[in-house]
């Protein structure tokens, strides 16, 4: 579906940003959160029907985002061009799943009424300003074209084609 990635680095689960995630989630906000209150971390929300199963939510919020990329494709250059900052329904959810940069994840799933929502935080996210803080920045790749660790930071997981993580 996607040219392999040359720079992915391993995702790792983080403890505090599954505490922001679940602080959010519990406001039950049908939008995402305001950047400047969260200015380290990127994030994805979803809202679904209450199905009786809350294991399921966080798969399927992935499977949502993930599924972006069927619907409304993406630059065979994988670039986040403003073209898809602005388009409806734009890809943004998978691309911030894809950033090759991020490499922390949390997730939380708040039950509101008869709906579930899911809200997942990425970090690091990069500061381009003070006031301007953004996980998809606009004219950089979200990956780097190429063979599976090709341009690895330090060294490649074995077996996983995926980069390993900083050791903060």
């Amino acid at each position: 579906m996607c040219p392999e990635a040359a720079d992915m680095l391993k995702m790792k689960y983080d403890c505090t940003l599954e505490a922001s995630a679940a602080a959010y989630a519990k406001g039950c906000s049908l939008t995402n959160s305001s950047v400047n209150s969260r200015p380290n971390e990127g994030e994805n929300h979803w809202v679904a029907l209450f199905t009786g199963d809350s294991t399921q939510d966080v798969p399927n919020a992935i499977d949502a985002w993930y599924s972006e990329i069927t619907r409304n494709g993406l630059n065979k250059q994988m670039m986040y061009w403003i073209s898809l900052e602005t388009k409806p329904n734009g890809p943004r959810s998978f691309t911030q799943m894809a950033w090759a940069n991020t490499y922390k994840v949390g997730c939380a799933v708040a039950l509101c009424g008869t709906n579930t929502f899911t809200v997942c935080r990425y970090s690091p996210r990069i500061a381009l300003s003070e006031s301007d803080y953004s996980g998809n920045i606009v004219d950089e790749k979200i990956y780097t074209l190429g063979t599976p660790c090709q341009s690895c930071p330090s060294t490649c997981v074995a077996g996983e084609d995926l980069c390993e993580t900083p050791s903060t």
